[in-house]
C-alpha cells in the first residue's frame, strides 16, 4: 500500500478518535470550569512534628508591602495589622502571640519569589496571606504547590487562581467571572440603542478582567463597537477618549489600574461624551476616588463587597481613626483574610495542612466585607452587584 495513503488514513483515523472524544459527555466544557467542580484534596502528611514549627511565635508570611502609602497595598497592610492585634489581645494562640512577617518588592516575580521563598522555608511560617494583585498571588501559589502551606489571597479576582490544581490557595474576593456579569447585565437591561466600547490595558489584571467582560457580554448577545487596548506604561488617553468618541459609544467600560481610570475618567468628563462609563474592580478602591475627585460622580463600578452594616461600620470607624480615611472593600477584605486565618489556626494548631482543612471547613465565614463562602476549588462565590458614585461614595443601584 502506498505510503501517502497509509499517511492519509492513519490521519483520518486520529481525526475521527479526536472527534469522538470531544462529543463525548464532558468534553464539551474547557477543563477550567469541570475543574472549578472538583476539590482538590491533599494526601501527604498532616500530623507529624515537624510540620508543627517550634517559634515563639506563630509566624504569617504578608506577602505585600509594609508601607501604608504604598500606592496599590498602603491600606491592606494596617488592616491585617488590626487583625493580627486583636487576635494577641484576645491571648493569641495557648499564650504564643501572632506575628506578620511581612515579604515584598516591587518586582514579585524575581526578588518578590526568592525573598517569599526564603521566609517559607527558613522562617517557619504557617500560612501566605497575599499577593496584593493577581500576578502577585500567582507568585505565592507557585511557593505554595512547593511548600504545602496554605495561602490565602484577599484581594485578587484573577479566576485562574484556584484552577491551577493546588489544593492550598483560597480567594476571598468573588473572582472576574462573577464581576463582569454585574456590569453586563446593566447593559442588557437598557432598551435603547446603544454602541459600546471597550477600553482595556494589557497589564495582567485589567487585561483579565476585560476578557470576562466580553464572555459575559457574548452570553447576553451584546456585541462591542469596538474594543481598545493599551500599553499601562504608555497610555496615550487622549487619543483613547477620542476614538471612543469617534466610534459613536454610548457606553464606555473602562479596565484598568485605579490611576489609570481616574486619568481616563477625567479625561472623558472634559470632552462631549455624555454616555454612561463603566470600570472593573479597581474602579471601587480609594485611590480612584482620590484621584478622580468630582469626575467619579455618576461613574457604574461592580461592588465586590456587600458588607454587614453593624460589623462593617464598627471596622469602619476602627480603620479611620488609625489611618485617617476611611477603607475600601480591599481593605475590609484584608482584615477578613487575616481574622480568619487566625480562627483556623486556632482551631487547627500551628499545622499547615491542617489550618488548610480549617479554612475549608469555616465556610461559610461572614465578615466585614460579607460572606465568604468557598467553592470546590477555594474561591469565594458571593454574588456581586454594581454601584453607582454618588459625592463620592458608592451607592448600590
Amino acid at each position: 500500500m502506498p505510503r501517502f495513503f497509509l499517511s492519509r488514513l492513519q490521519g483520518n483515523c486520529l481525526l475521527a478518535v479526536i472527534l469522538l472524544l470531544l462529543a463525548a459527555p464532558g468534553w464539551a466544557d474547557p477543563p477550567a470550569y469541570r475543574l472549578r467542580d472538583q476539590q482538590m484534596q491533599y494526601y501527604g502528611p498532616r500530623h507529624e512534628r515537624q510540620a508543627e514549627p517550634e517559634t515563639e511565635t506563630i509566624n504569617i508570611s504578608w506577602f505585600g508591602p509594609d508601607d501604608p502609602h504604598h500606592p496599590e497595598g498602603g491600606d491592606l497592610w494596617p488592616a491585617a495589622c488590626m487583625a493580627v492585634e486583636e487576635a494577641n489581645a484576645s491571648g493569641g494562640y495557648q499564650g504564643r502571640k501572632f506575628q506578620l512577617r511581612p515579604v515584598w518588592s516591587d518586582s514579585p516575580w524575581g526578588e518578590g519569589a526568592r525573598r517569599l521563598a526564603e521566609q517559607v522555608y527558613r522562617d517557619g511560617v504557617v500560612a501566605v496571606v497575599g499577593g496584593i494583585d493577581g500576578a502577585s498571588t500567582h507568585v505565592a501559589e507557585q511557593i505554595a504547590a512547593k511548600a504545602r502551606l496554605p495561602v490565602i489571597s484577599p484581594v485578587a479576582t484573577d479566576k485562574s487562581i484556584n484552577l491551577a490544581g493546588v489544593p492550598w490557595i483560597f480567594s476571598c474576593l468573588p473572582g472576574d467571572h462573577l464581576i463582569a456579569p454585574a456590569l453586563a447585565d446593566s447593559l442588557a437591561n437598557q432598551k435603547e440603542p446603544r454602541r459600546t466600547v471597550l477600553l482595556s490595558s494589557t497589564e495582567h489584571d485589567a487585561h483579565l478582567f476585560s476578557v470576562e467582560v466580553q464572555a459575559a457580554l457574548r452570553d447576553r448577545k451584546i456585541g462591542l463597537a469596538q474594543h481598545y487596548e493599551f500599553d499601562p506604561k504608555n497610555p496615550d488617553i487622549s487619543r483613547l477618549c477620542r476614538q471612543a468618541i469617534d466610534a459613536g459609544a454610548t457606553e464606555v467600560i473602562v479596565s484598568a489600574d485605579a490611576k489609570t481610570s481616574a486619568e481616563i475618567v477625567r479625561a472623558f468628563r472634559q470632552t462631549e461624551f455624555a454616555g454612561v462609563i463603566y470600570l472593573g474592580p479597581a474602579g471601587a478602591r480609594r485611590q480612584f476616588v482620590e484621584l478622580a475627585g468630582l469626575a467619579a460622580e455618576g461613574v457604574l463600578v461592580p461592588m465586590p463587597s456587600v458588607s454587614c452594616p453593624e460589623k462593617h461600620a464598627e471596622f469602619n470607624a476602627r480603620f479611620q481613626a488609625r489611618c485617617g480615611h476611611r477603607p475600601d472593600y480591599a481593605a475590609a477584605q484584608t482584615y477578613d483574610a487575616l481574622a480568619m486565618l487566625v480562627t483556623a489556626i486556632r482551631d487547627a494548631g500551628p499545622n499547615r495542612a491542617l489550618i488548610a482543612d480549617s479554612l475549608r471547613d469555616l465556610s461559610p465565614y461572614e465578615g466585614v466585607a460579607g460572606p465568604i463562602r468557598w467553592d470546590p476549588v477555594g474561591a469565594n462565590t458571593r454574588k456581586v452587584a454594581l454601584g453607582v458614585y454618588r459625592k463620592g461614595e458608592i451607592v448600590e443601584m
